[in-house]
């Protein structure tokens, strides 16, 4: 820290005053700055000290703006605005960035915290320690905050969302871990191109638009993030190409359940489309590729229902969840009623996806849902509950009702 120095003064007995001014007048004929106050004879003596002291800046101090020069150049070369925030007013945020689309300067801007040195990374992760009282900080901020970790190693950066991280995990504001830890990837690169590839678009709300065949790498790794910019990137720019189709249609067949992203569901649902999708210039399909889509749906066997069935949501099927997509799909197959049958009777599929299974079928039943639903008095637990609240709905209104 600064000190203000302080302001000395002499302060002397009247004796000894007289006695000064008497050798002043004594000696008026010799040059004045012969004759020095006690004060002047101690000044050699401590600035002789001082020059024994060379001044010393810590190598610390290089690297942490080595972080913040990295992340200036990268945020200035994509035409963005990066504002630094001076010291003495940090409390929790390096810089301000206000994000540029093209020429226009959107108003959009987050906040920074940013780290350097090897001390905050390894090979594969970044690390940002902090406090409670950071995290309330960074939770209350009126800008989105994220984190930006220099690794000298590699001589570039990586990133991760402050604010995302801490409301998918709100306990953690008061629990902890006080340490925002994140893996190093392709996506969240603070280098040019992936702030301009991943990290712009994010912020802007616009499509990631990737090459096609790094588009289809993303959707093959094991990364969920990864899968869903994948996905989104092969319909953004190539939706329109059959090829694209035919992809998400195999990926749904050859997969296991868990391998396969809930997006892809929401795009195959494009194909037959329901009341609640808005249509838009984004997400508008020729409607050749919808036809040719549609033929292919049409052909889908009990595995696929399975499947399908199984990213319904607690929610079950209701207007703007999955299971509303899921039932979109389904209602193009040709077959349904007998795949869907077969689902209800197979003991061996999971008890839920029978459920669902049988509640569509009572659906697509239309008339024929009551004499339908007799033939399943059989079964016992969820399923028995389930089949008499259908026969008293269909009874009361003569049908069976999704939305």
């Amino acid at each position: 820290m600064r000190k203000k120095r302080a302001n000395w003064k002499i302060r002397t007995s009247g004796g000894a005053a007289r006695k000064w001014c008497k050798l002043c007048t004594n000696a008026s004929r010799l040059d004045r700055t012969a004759i020095n106050p006690p004060l002047v004879s101690l000044r050699p003596l401590v600035a002789t000290k001082r020059e024994n002291i060379m001044p010393k800046k810590p190598i610390s101090s290089a690297v942490e703006r080595a972080g913040v020069n990295f992340t200036r150049s990268i945020v200035e070369a994509a035409n963005c605005i990066f504002q630094e925030i001076e010291r003495r007013n940090d409390f929790g945020n390096d810089a301000i960035l206000e994000l540029v689309e093209g020429e226009d300067v959107r108003g959009i801007c987050l906040a920074a915290q940013i780290k350097s040195g090897t001390s905050y990374c390894t090979e594969t992760e970044c690390i940002i320690p902090s406090t409670k009282g950071h995290f309330d900080y960074w939770h209350k901020h009126t800008l989105p905050v994220i984190g930006i970790v220099y690794d000298p190693t590699e001589r570039c950066a990586y990133w991760a969302f402050i604010t995302g991280i801490l409301k998918q995990d709100p306990q953690r504001l008061t629990k902890g871990p006080f340490t925002i830890r994140f893996a190093k990837s392709e996506i969240n690169r603070f280098d040019l191109e992936g702030f301009q590839l991943f990290f712009l678009p994010q912020f802007l709300k616009k499509s990631i638009r990737l090459p096609r065949d790094r588009s289809i790498r993303f959707i093959n790794s094991e990364s969920t993030t990864m899968q869903h910019i994948g996905l989104q990137s092969l319909f953004s720019g190539y939706r329109n190409d059959p090829e694209t189709w035919e992809l998400l249609i195999y990926i749904l067949k050859n997969k296991t359940q868990a391998d396969i992203h809930p997006y892809l569901v929401y795009l195959l649902s494009l194909i037959p489309g329901h009341g609640d999708i808005f249509w838009h210039s984004e997400n508008i399909i020729a409607e050749s590729v919808r036809r040719g889509g549609r033929e292919e749906i049409e052909k889908f066997e009990k595995d696929d229902f399975e499947k399908l069935i199984g990213f319904v949501g607690e929610e079950g099927i209701e207007r703007g969840t999955l299971g509303q997509c899921v039932e979109a799909i389904i209602s193009l197959v040709q077959d349904k009623l007998r795949i869907l049958k077969e689902i209800s009777e197979d003991e061996s599929v999971e008890h839920r996806v029978r459920y669902i299974a049988l509640f569509l079928l009572a659906y697509y039943s239309g008339n024929e849902a009551e004499r339908l639903l007799i033939t399943f008095n059989r079964l016992e637990g969820e399923l028995a509950v389930l089949v008499n609240n259908l026969l008293e709905q269909v009874k009361t209104y003569g049908f069976i009702y999704l939305y």
